[in-house]
Formats: structure tokens, C-alpha cells, sequence
């Protein structure tokens, strides 16, 4: 977030009535949340985020890279950070991950699958899959568990997201309004946003 960004660059501190005073009050209180609820705040999570996606991009520009999970909703706070990868050649795509410079431990949780342990403190799962499947992993990552109850079965092989919700005869959800309440009934509201 602008937040988060301005505590990072010092802007806060250079700001006429702020100072360093105001920045440590709001770094404080940013990880008094964290503390308290275990949970990151969105502002913080979303750069932590982008980072890891730029820096992987750069090392593998033919694949694709998408966040997930509760911060692709943009929940309030998130628990870690979720990530979809969709390469021609997974053992590279792995590799490549746990190279980067801002990930310091990477255990494979399954075939398609990695816990990441990143420099910020945060935690990170990445789901691997082929372009075939990637809008069913990308769905499935993104949840959340009452509205993936709801939309009910995901194809196997769908190549976007677009093509999941056509099959339930629905427009394309975006992650934003999948919490699992009023999005089914009132899909027909979704285009006009």
C-alpha cells in the first residue's frame, strides 16, 4: 500500500508536519497488528508481494506469475501470500523460485507445490501448474473456501479463469467479490462494475 510504500522510502519522515516521530508511530502500530493478530496487513503484503513477482519475472519472462489467496481479495490482513506459476518446464519454474534473493527457505509441500519462507517475514505457498490449467489453479488459489463451495465442481484443464465460471454459466468473478455470500446471487450485476 502507499502506506507501507512511504514507510519503506522515508517519505513519512520527509513530510512537512510528520517526521520521524509520525514514522515510528505508524511502523509501531503496523507491527502491533502483526503481532496481535498473527496476520499482515494487506498494505504491507501487496509490495512484499509484487516484489517476489518482478523479481521472478526477470529471471523467467515465458512464464506466468499471479498472486492469490486472500491478498489477490484484498482482505484486510493476510495469514502469507499465495502464488500461481504456470511454465512449459516446472523443475525450472521451482528452481528459479527458490533462488530468488528475498526467498530464504523453500520445502516442496507436493509435486506442483512450494512453502516459501521470504526475507520479509512472511510465508508464501506457490502452486505450479501447466498453461492448460491455469485459470482451475488459479481459481482454486484464489478461494475463498465459501465461494469455491459455492461455484462448486473446477474443471481440471481450464486455460483461464473466464472459462471456469463459463461452465457454471456465470460471468468471470472478480477476486474482490469472492467471499462466498451475494456474488451468485447477483452475477448479473458483475458486468456493469
Amino acid at each position: 500500500s502507499s502506506l507501507e510504500a512511504a514507510l519503506i522510502s522515508g517519505k513519512i519522515r520527509e513530510t512537512k508536519g510528520l517526521g520521524a516521530r509520525a514514522e515510528a508511530t505508524i511502523r509501531s502500530g503496523v507491527e502491533a497488528l502483526q503481532r496481535r493478530t498473527g496476520r499482515t496487513p494487506i498494505g504491507v503484503a501487496i509490495p512484499l508481494a509484487g516484489a517476489l513477482i518482478d523479481a521472478y519475472r526477470r529471471v523467467r519472462p515465458q512464464d506466468t506469475m499471479s498472486l492469490a489467496g486472500s491478498a489477490r481479495r484484498w482482505d484486510v490482513t493476510v495469514d502469507d501470500l499465495d502464488f500461481v506459476i504456470s511454465s512449459t518446464d516446472l523443475l525450472a519454474a521451482i528452481d528459479a523460485i527458490c533462488l530468488l534473493p528475498m526467498v530464504s527457505e523453500a520445502d516442496r509441500t507436493n509435486e506442483n507445490a512450494l512453502r516459501l519462507s521470504l526475507s520479509g517475514g512472511l510465508m508464501a505457498d506457490v502452486y505450479l501448474t501447466d498453461p492448460d490449467a491455469w485459470g482451475s489453479t488459479l481459481v482454486r488459489a484464489t478461494g475463498n473456501a465459501l465461494h469455491l463451495e459455492r461455484l462448486g465442481e473446477i474443471p481440471a484443464r481450464a486455460a483461464s479463469e473466464d472459462e471456469v465460471y463459463a461452465v457454471h454459466d456465470l460471468p468471470y468473478i472478480p477476486p474482490e467479490l469472492r467471499t462466498g455470500h451475494d456474488e451468485f446471487e447477483r452475477w448479473s450485476e458483475i458486468p456493469s462494475l
